[in-house]
C-alpha cells in the first residue's frame, strides 16, 4: 500500500488513499463482523458467536441424499477406486506410509548423509529480485547447517563450502547454527545459475542439486535432495 500511494502521489492521482492506517484496520474489523473494535483492540480476540456447534460436513450428514461427496460413492472414501485404477504402487489406493525420494533411510545416504530443504529467503520471491546488488549485499546467499555437523567436518561459519552430489555442486559460504537439526542443510531457492568454467554453481542455485523430476502426485521433490557438505 505505502508503495501504491508514492506512485499514486508521482502520478499525481488524489484521492487514492484518505485513510490512516487505524481507519483501515477499524473497517478491516467491521467487514469481519466485529461489533466492538476498542474491545477487540485491547483482547487482542473477538469469538464469533455461533446458534449452534459447529459440524464438520454437516449437510452431508443431516441430509445425504441432497448433499454428495465429490467421489463416485457420492460418500467419503476410505479406499479410493478410481485411484486403483491407475496401477500406480507410489500412489495407493489406501493412505498408508511411502518412503520418500533421496529420505536419509535412502542407501545413497551413506554417501551423501545431508538432507536438502529448499526453504523461500526474505530478501526474494522464488528467483525474482535475486539480480539487485544490493539486496544480495545486504543478505548473501549462503547454506545453512547444524553446529555438530559443521564441526565434524571442520567447518566454520562463513567458511566457503562444497555442496554436491551426483546431479551438480555449488558453493557458497556457510551459516552455523544450533537452531538447525542434525542431518538438515538449507539452502534458499530462486539464486540465478551462474557456473564457472568448470560448471561448478557460483550463486547457490538449489537446482543444481535438486531431482528434475516431479513426485507421483504430480509436485516437485524441492526437499527430497541428499548432498554432502565439505570445505572448499
Amino acid at each position: 500500500m505505502e508503495i501504491a500511494k508514492a506512485l499514486a502521489e508521482r502520478m499525481g492521482i488524489e484521492g487514492y488513499d484518505d485513510k490512516t492506517d487505524e481507519e483501515h484496520l477499524r473497517d478491516l474489523a467491521t467487514a469481519a463482523g466485529i461489533p466492538d473494535y476498542e474491545a477487540f483492540r485491547k483482547k487482542g480476540i473477538y469469538r464469533l458467536p455461533l446458534s449452534e456447534p459447529y459440524v464438520a460436513f454437516k449437510k452431508e450428514i443431516d441430509d445425504p441424499e441432497n448433499h454428495h461427496f465429490p467421489t463416485p460413492s457420492g460418500k467419503i472414501e476410505i479406499y479410493s477406486g478410481q485411484i486403483a485404477k491407475m496401477g500406480n504402487p507410489l500412489i495407493p489406493p489406501i493412505p498408508k506410509y511411502i518412503e520418500p525420494w533421496e529420505g536419509l533411510n535412502d542407501p545413497l545416504a551413506k554417501e551423501y548423509p545431508l538432507q536438502l530443504i529448499t526453504n523461500h529467503q526474505k530478501r526474494r520471491a522464488n528467483a525474482q529480485f535475486d539480480n539487485i546488488p544490493w539486496l544480495r549485499e545486504l543478505m548473501p546467499q549462503a547454506v545453512v547447517m547444524n553446529a555438530g555437523d559443521a564441526e565434524a567436518r571442520g567447518i566454520k561459519d562463513d567458511d566457503v563450502v562444497r555442496v554436491f552430489n551426483d546431479r551438480g555442486e555449488v558453493r557458497v559460504p556457510v551459516r552455523v547454527t544450533q537452531r538447525l537439526m542434525p542431518g538438515v542443510a538449507i539452502l534458499p531457492a530462486g539464486a540465478w545459475y551462474d557456473p564457472d568454467e568448470k560448471g561448478i554453481d557460483r550463486a547457490g542455485c538449489a537446482n543444481v542439486l535438486t531431482k528434475d523430476e516431479h513426485s507421483p502426485g504430480g509436485s516437485f521433490p524441492y526437499n527430497s535432495a541428499l548432498v554432502q557438505i565439505q570445505k572448499a
